[in-house]
């Protein structure tokens, strides 16, 4: 379920590299059907940094990019379930561009952090004053890759 059915996770982009936690956690099964402590879905609880729109549009394209890769995908936690939240920001004009940045945090139902997912780059300056649009879309698809390492990382580490 974790990489989903019969998926194979893509390759990580450059745009997005997985920084374990201290000490990474290692998830339980993966199995469809969950027994206590097993992982059986994944829940995309928030985005916050941006507008309450751009937060929202990143968050919904991150729960369709995993919902597409074959995860189960929930809005709120769950006792079965990974929680991912994010963390957004677009710095201030500086000439023709602008810094965004992005922090993906994937943590076991407990609580305990598995690690975050980094995105950083320069966007055309005032190319997100409208909304992220597909951007939230293509923000969300690198940064799935990372969180697909990361879980395949915690695994091994069983």
């Amino acid at each position: 379920t974790i990489n989903g059915p019969g998926s194979v996770p893509p390759a990580t982009p450059a745009v997005a590299a997985a920084v374990p936690a201290e000490a990474p956690v290692k998830p339980a099964g993966t199995g469809t059907t969950a027994k206590p402590g097993q992982i059986a879905a994944v829940a995309v609880t928030k985005v916050e940094g941006l507008t309450v729109r751009d937060n929202r549009d990143l968050a919904d394209a991150m729960r369709l990019v995993l919902q597409d890769a074959g995860w189960p995908v929930l809005a709120h936690p769950r006792r079965d379930a990974l929680t991912i939240t994010g963390k957004a920001s677009v710095g201030p004009k500086q000439g023709d561009v602008q810094k965004v940045a992005l922090n993906w945090t994937v943590a076991m139902p407990d609580g305990k952090v598995l690690g975050s997912i980094k995105q950083a780059n320069n966007v055309p300056a005032g190319s997100l004053d409208n909304g992220w649009g597909r951007t939230a879309h293509h923000a969300a698809q690198a940064a799935a890759g990372g969180i697909f390492n990361l879980v395949k990382q915690a695994q091994g580490a069983r």
